[in-house]
């Protein structure tokens, strides 16, 4: 109940924004923060979290987004059988970024797609705790950023790759 609380208290917030300042972000340095922060959890299911991008990325954020990668990369170990590897990665697209996080959980259906980050929504989660409201907070902040959000099966085999762009700085 504390978790619903915290979330819908997050969530309407975030909904009450208008506007919020940017500057220059090291989307590559936030993600080995999250990682590190993270690995507790990972280590008690001996998940293995690599980063595989390699070099300078630079985002035009608000220093919010990284709750983004936190939401991914903690969904990401909470829905991964024990033993199994998650990954983050980044992808050039024009003057955005695309960063990833694929795992090999269990999965998203194609018709669970589309509303995924839509408030209340849980999918194959019986098991798992949550509010149903992460994801359309990481939407929001996407929004806010001028980004977009999705997920898409891992191109490996099982499991799913979120993803969320951000505009390049400079």
């Amino acid at each position: 109940m504390i978790d619903f609380i915290e979330s819908s208290s997050k969530y309407s917030k975030l909904e009450s924004i208008e506007d919020i300042d940017f500057k220059m972000i090291d989307i590559i340095s936030i993600l080995k923060n999250v990682i590190e922060d993270l690995e507790p959890h990972s280590s008690k299911k001996s998940i293995y979290v690599s980063l595989i991008f390699k070099g300078q990325c630079h985002a035009y954020a608000n220093p919010m987004v990284d709750a983004v990668f936190v939401n991914y990369l903690s969904n990401a170990i909470k829905y991964s059988p024990e033993g199994s590897k998650v990954e983050l990665d980044v992808a050039e697209l024009g003057d955005h970024w695309k960063v990833m996080v694929r795992d090999n959980g269990i999965g998203v259906l194609d018709a669970d797609k589309p509303f995924l980050f839509e408030r209340f929504t849980r999918f194959n989660s019986d098991h798992i705790k949550g509010a149903g409201l992460e994801l359309a907070i990481v939407k929001r902040i996407a929004e806010l950023h001028k980004g977009q959000v999705g997920v898409d099966d891992n191109p490996d085999g099982k499991g799913c790759a979120f993803w969320v762009t951000l505009k390049k700085f400079g």
